[in-house]
């Protein structure tokens, strides 16, 4: 496994490469170098733009697509989320498909969100903390 600090910066032009060869080439985490799951992501930011990052969701391997952050660790947490999600609609957090009144919702936080306990579920309102983190399958150096 590559230590974080010998992974260059990431652009959003290499985000774009990746993203067209995704469709024909699985894509390789440059850390832990595992080929699933890993890839480009976007998410929509509160403001209606759209963050751009990759991530490796076996090793915890995060980097913006801003050419200048370095790559980072996320933790994996998991929390039992209480709350009713009616048929055919999705949990806000983790995805998870209605009808269900309860599942275990996993999710992807920075190690700033778990200390300062900044993540509450939408949809049971727990609080994330240390108790919810579990090990990515593969650990980091």
């Amino acid at each position: 496994m590559r230590a974080l600090i010998e992974i260059g910066s990431y652009s959003v032009g290499d985000w774009e490469k990746d993203r067209a060869l995704q469709s024909g080439v699985r894509l390789r985490c440059p850390s832990c170098e595992t080929d699933v799951p890993f890839g480009p992501y976007e998410h929509p930011r509160g403001d209606g733009s759209l963050r751009r990052y990759r991530g490796c969701k076996m090793c915890g391997f995060w980097q913006e697509a801003d050419g200048r952050s370095p790559p980072f660790r996320c933790v994996l947490t998991v929390h039992a989320c209480v709350g009713w999600i009616p048929d055919g609609q999705l949990c806000s957090c983790c995805s998870q498909r209605g009808p269900v009144d309860w599942h275990l919702c996993p999710r992807v936080l920075t190690e700033a969100e778990v200390r300062d306990e900044s993540y509450t579920c939408a949809i049971s309102g727990a609080v994330v903390r240390d108790a919810h983190v579990i090990p990515w399958g593969i650990e980091a150096p």
